[in-house]
């Protein structure tokens, strides 16, 4: 009896591996113990482009596509019948080296590759069986191959249309060459500028608009506003963003910045804000070097001028946000904090104290003075029109 119970547990276990061995083959077929060449020399001889998921062992959506994605029946029927696939953990093997050669930041990322090494189409992070599928769909067509679409985007062969829709994935990609592959294209003194496809790439992926192009929108804006559905204060917000673009950009001087050059920049097109934005970016640029004394003084004498300048109190929050770290140590904190205090908000924020208390709070708590950053914190949480982004800060305040 006892044999035949060791029997029917070896039978069981047997039974468990040919299970498991049969749930792995219906899965995406990956190619095992072959070299990047080898595997490169493979999809070129059948005419296949190479899918690569480029994993770690320690990431959780990387395990969450093997257990749950590739072993889908409909993922493996279309990626088994149109790919050479291929898992290469990138810290071990030639990992590494494909890793750096390829761009990989994060994990899994999804490559599609051609059969001379050519990066064909990538998407970063774990799908779902419908959204993998959809993806290799994509890769096998020229028209949406992101690469492909790319070159084509660079060599000014695309519609603005179609240019926008590529920036749109491009900026969810984090591709550093957006900017300037539409800088280029908006700058083409071919391309009208008075067409809403137009405007949207200048606008929303653009980098800096040159002198003559800034003076044409202003020319313009009546037309611009109409095509862009914008009113006055839609147009001057994005006029004034592109401005300070293009004072930053001739102001650039190395490591350096010219801030008579940035200020006479803005002077010709935001006259009004010029002061308080150069103001603002001195503040800013000396906590960005690590000039945390200097950017103290600075931040110090702009609320002094504030209310002269126009200076919101939101901006005031935006910088003891950013730099809050860098203010705490210093000796003068303690007296700008008592200038945020004193503080004459301007006309257009009235009802909008939550944003100095947040600010106050912020500044005590880098100070390590907890029981007065919990007293504002306390103010913020009573106060009705706070935001709920401030609120949930304030509440991790409160309960430590």
């Amino acid at each position: 009896m006892k044999l035949i119970k060791l029997i029917k547990q070896a039978l069981g276990a047997m039974l468990l591996m040919l299970v498991a061995h049969s749930s792995f083959a219906e899965g995406i077929t990956f190619q095992e113990n072959k070299t990047w060449k080898e595997l490169l020399t493979m999809a070129k001889k059948e005419h296949k482009i190479l899918f690569l998921d480029a994993y770690t062992t320690w990431c959780g959506p990387c395990k969450y596509l093997q257990r749950n994605v590739f072993t889908h029946g409909d993922v493996a029927t279309y990626y088994n019948a149109n790919f050479i696939n291929a898992a290469i953990d990138m810290e071990k093997g030639e990992g590494p080296t494909i890793a750096e050669n390829f761009g990989v930041t994060a994990y899994p990322t999804l490559f599609f590759i051609d059969g001379d090494g050519k990066l064909l189409h990538k998407s970063v992070g774990a799908l779902e069986a419908p959204e993998l599928i959809a993806l290799g769909k994509e890769a096998v067509d020229p028209a949406k191959q992101y690469y492909t679409v790319k070159a084509k985007a660079a060599a000014g062969q695309l519609s603005a249309s179609a240019l926008a829709a590529w920036a749109a994935k491009a900026e969810q990609m984090e591709d550093k060459d957006v900017e300037k592959i539409i800088t280029d294209y908006v700058n083409n003194p071919a391309h009208n500028w008075l067409s809403k496809d137009v405007l949207t790439l200048v606008f929303d992926y653009g980098g800096a608009i040159p002198d003559e192009k800034m003076a044409y929108l202003l020319k313009n804006k009546a037309q611009v506003k109409t095509l862009m559905q914008w009113t006055d204060e839609d147009f001057d917000a994005e006029f004034k963003r592109k401005a300070t673009l293009l004072a930053f950009d001739k102001a650039s001087k190395g490591e350096t910045l010219d801030f008579d050059i940035y200020k006479s920049t803005l002077t010709k097109y935001i006259p009004k804000e010029a002061e308080l934005e150069t103001r603002k970016v001195k503040v800013k640029y000396a906590f960005i070097n690590k000039k945390n004394e200097n950017g103290v003084k600075e931040f110090i004498s702009l609320v002094n001028d504030g209310t002269a300048l126009n200076l919101k109190i939101y901006d005031v929050a935006s910088i003891v946000i950013d730099n809050a770290e860098g203010i705490a140590p210093e000796e003068q904190s303690t007296a700008l904090i008592d200038k945020i205090k004193a503080y004459k908000l301007i006309a257009d924020d009235a009802g909008k104290e939550y944003y100095r208390n947040f600010a106050l709070m912020v500044l005590y708590y880098y100070k390590e003075d907890k029981d007065t950053a919990k007293q504002y914190a306390e103010k913020i949480k009573a106060d009705p029109d706070a935001p709920e982004n401030l609120t949930n800060v304030a509440d991790k305040v409160i309960n430590g």
